[in-house]
């Protein structure tokens, strides 16, 4: 490489970390910090994005109330320690074994997963784990952080555009845009999916605690 060749990449990776660093520093001042109503309205979008995910004709499947399921989750209720949420266990219409709470207090189990944990052991630590993620507000931070990150990039982009216009750099914005795309492949945060996996281990052990004090077996534990 020659002399002035690594002077210019020297000097571009100078501007890129101090963007970088202002892009952090600004989006952190102005992270958004959720108020309990706009907790539950975003619950409400989670819950309804859940429910139509994979699904072909694009409808929420039908949810409805299950005895067993409810009967199981209250049983955990006064061992999460979380006054003034009002928990709602559901059952959705679903042959796939899955789950998800929406920190509007809502806690959905799949047909599919009622079936396969025949053991109330087994269905009381299903909805344990989920009501871990609403406590723990696993599925807020995750949001939280995928906004973050966005504003980062976003900001990041600006910054670049506005240096290259700066500098009378032709097609600023195009020559930005394709240096952003590089670097937001390359840096892209998980989704908020991913993320609820990443923290898998936290609501384990916080959902054993809870099997334990509720008198449930933590052994038949899964999820």
């Amino acid at each position: 490489m020659k002399k002035t060749n690594f002077a210019q990449a020297s000097l571009e990776a100078q501007r890129s970390a101090q963007w970088m660093e202002t892009a952090r520093r600004e989006c952190e001042a102005s992270r958004r910090r959720l108020t309990p109503e706009a907790e539950a309205a975003q619950g409400q979008q989670m819950l309804t994005t859940w429910l139509t995910a994979g699904q072909a004709d694009g409808q929420a499947r039908v949810t409805r109330a299950d005895a067993r399921v409810a009967k199981v989750g209250q049983s955990l209720v006064p061992h999460t320690g979380k006054p003034g949420v009002t928990w709602t266990f559901l059952v959705a219409e679903a042959p796939a074994v899955d789950s998800f709470s929406a920190p509007s207090g809502t806690v959905v189990v799949t047909r599919g997963l009622v079936e396969a944990a025949s053991a109330d052991a087994a269905l009381a630590g299903a909805l344990a784990h989920e009501m871990a993620h609403l406590v723990l507000r696993h599925q807020l931070a995750a949001l939280e952080t995928q906004e973050h990150l966005q504003c980062q990039t976003r900001r990041y982009s600006e910054l670049m555009v506005a240096d290259a216009q700066a500098r009378g750099v032709k097609d600023a914005t195009t020559d930005a845009a394709a240096r952003l795309a590089t670097s937001a492949g390359q840096g892209a945060g998980p989704s908020p999916r991913q993320l609820l996996s990443i923290r898998d281990p936290d609501a384990d052990r916080q959902a054993a605690t809870w099997l334990h004090a509720a008198g449930i077996d933590a052994v038949s534990y899964t999820h």
